[in-house]
């Protein structure tokens, strides 16, 4: 059994632990641990003191008022005190799961992850929890390095909000990794599906803003296809409705997109937590589409982040909310396909605007008016065609994702 497979059994035991010491705790019980093998009886204060006795799984009976219950009796466990592989997994350099980092190790069998159609081979699978609107949230890095030179940069990937986002990401990413090894100490892509419960959410919020009450509790109520069929099916009145609303109102749009913006805002201090704890410096951020909305909130938490490149990115406010000073200070490298036309809810008040390739403008304009109010940027946009790698066998949406000829700029500028 490799070190993954023994983190995979050590976190499902250290999950099942943890309930059982809430509940001993909260039970007022006298109660005593036995460990496989041995002939002591430890009450449960004492378990801190004799965790990793020899290995895991070592608890066999819990003793509660005089009565035994065997661990494997209770399925599925119910009370649970901490992990007693302890011992064995710092013997590995895997640590407690609730803090900090825990690394699987290179060579890794891909059918451990959800992505059993890339090679990840060589890669470290890294665990690491983070702070997501005051939940503990457990996240997977997939890091691969190419040298220890620390002069050089980090690539930090960021792509949509679904596990189909990490994996059609990840084609464009291995492909690319001996250009990358080029420019870079490491590569890391941060599966970013934690996030999508709460961006779906914030999408729905958006979408019924226009309508009334009724409607929306209504709409609330609908399974995620019947959602989808209703915003189809309502697509031109809806429409209609902002318009209208935006000629009268100037901050409707502002007001309909802010529970989107504050998603960003809210992962994004999450993703920040995440990078620290993996204790990287002079990073760069490779953002696509909600990965670079992510992206761009990400950039203004610490000086770390010395480049943003975003992949047809997917925000209402574009980079409107990035300080002056981070403006002049990070560089900015940004790209679009010519033929995505992936359509953003946030453009409902206009007649035109509305596919990705034509937020190019928007972002070109937006840094325009910046430099002509005397700011020094270092910005490169880009449109590019269809890339000739990326196609329906292997993305849902091949205009609307990373280009490699964007990776080779990126590199050999």
């Amino acid at each position: 059994m490799n070190y993954y497979d023994k983190y995979l059994k050590y976190k499902e035991k250290y999950i099942n632990l943890t309930k059982l010491y809430k509940d001993i705790q909260s039970s007022n019980s006298n109660i005593f641990l036995q460990l496989r093998g041995g002939q002591n009886k430890y009450k449960v204060n004492d378990v801190v003191e004799i965790i990793g006795h020899d290995g895991y799984a070592q608890i066999t009976e819990v003793l509660r008022d005089g009565l035994s219950y065997n661990l494997k009796e209770i399925n599925p466990p119910k009370t649970i005190i901490r992990d007693i592989a302890e011992q064995q997994i710092k013997d590995f350099k895997i640590e407690n799961p609730a803090n900090k980092v825990i690394k699987g190790p290179k060579n890794t069998n891909i059918q451990q992850t959800n992505y059993p159609d890339l090679n990840l081979t060589d890669w470290n699978f890294i665990t690491v929890c983070g702070d997501f609107k005051r939940v503990s949230t457990e996240f997977t890095i997939y890091e691969h390095k190419f040298n220890n030179d620390k002069s050089k940069p980090n690539l930090v990937v960021m792509s949509g909000f679904s596990e189909n986002s990490v994996r059609e990401s990840g084609y464009v990413i291995l492909d690319k990794l001996p250009v990358l090894s080029k420019k870079y100490r490491a590569v890391y892509i941060i599966n970013l599906s934690p996030f999508k419960a709460a961006q779906n959410n914030a999408c729905d919020v958006r979408d019924i803003y226009t309508l009334s009450e009724d409607e929306k509790k209504e709409f609330l109520a609908k399974s995620a296809v019947d959602k989808k069929q209703f915003l189809q099916a309502n697509e031109e009145r809806i429409k209609a409705i902002c318009r209208e609303k935006s000629k009268t109102d100037p901050e409707h749009r502002a007001k309909k997109n802010a529970n989107e913006i504050q998603m960003y805002k809210d992962a994004s201090a999450t993703i920040n937590e995440l990078i620290s704890k993996l204790t990287l410096e002079n990073v760069h951020l490779l953002g696509e589409c909600a990965g670079g909305g992510l992206a761009i909130y990400t950039v203004n938490k610490d000086p770390r982040y010395t480049a943003l490149f975003l992949a047809v990115p997917s925000s209402p406010l574009n980079i409107c909310d990035i300080p002056d000073a981070v403006l002049q200070r990070v560089k900015f490298r940004f790209h679009w396909n010519i033929n995505d036309e992936v359509q953003y809810d946030w453009h409902k008040e206009e007649m035109e605007n509305k596919n990705s390739f034509d937020e190019k403008n928007v972002y070109d304009n937006t840094m325009k008016h910046k430099i002509k109010s005397g700011l020094e940027i270092d910005y490169v946009s880009f449109m590019f065609s269809q890339d000739p790698k990326t196609t329906i066998h292997n993305n849902r949406s091949p205009a609307h994702e990373i280009h490699r000829k964007f990776i080779d700029f990126i590199v050999n500028e």
